[in-house]
């Protein structure tokens, strides 16, 4: 189990410390400082994600670098590119588990997942 977050996101933080709380083992990979590649956000694909719903709108990020004039023009191939070149865009945390990706955090929702 991975989960994919950023070490100054509260909701990584809940999500850590859920997972923590009830002695799930996980690997964390933070997004910003060991980064990601295009090959992991194709499995993410795979595994339940679309591009649409991993773009943070609202991050500051977004708005700094004026992604909403730049994002709806590009390719699926270019959407994966500028997210590996920008990853404090990608809505966060995902949990890899079992074959699928949860994106975000609730306690409802992690409750769900038998771990």
């Amino acid at each position: 189990m991975k989960l994919f977050g950023y070490k100054k996101c509260s909701t990584v933080a809940k999500a850590r410390n859920y997972l923590n709380e009830k002695n799930i083992k996980y690997t964390y990979i933070d997004l910003v400082e060991d980064g990601i590649n295009a090959s992991t956000i194709e499995k993410w694909l795979k595994e339940g994600l679309d591009l649409e719903s991993l773009i943070n709108k609202r991050s500051i990020t977004y708005r700094n670098i004026k992604a909403k004039d730049i994002w709806p023009n590009l390719t699926d191939k270019e959407k994966i590119a500028f997210l590996v070149e920008n990853p404090k865009l990608i809505k966060r945390p995902i949990l890899e588990f079992n074959n699928k990706c949860y994106l975000g955090f609730s306690e409802e929702a992690y409750n769900d997942i038998k771990f």
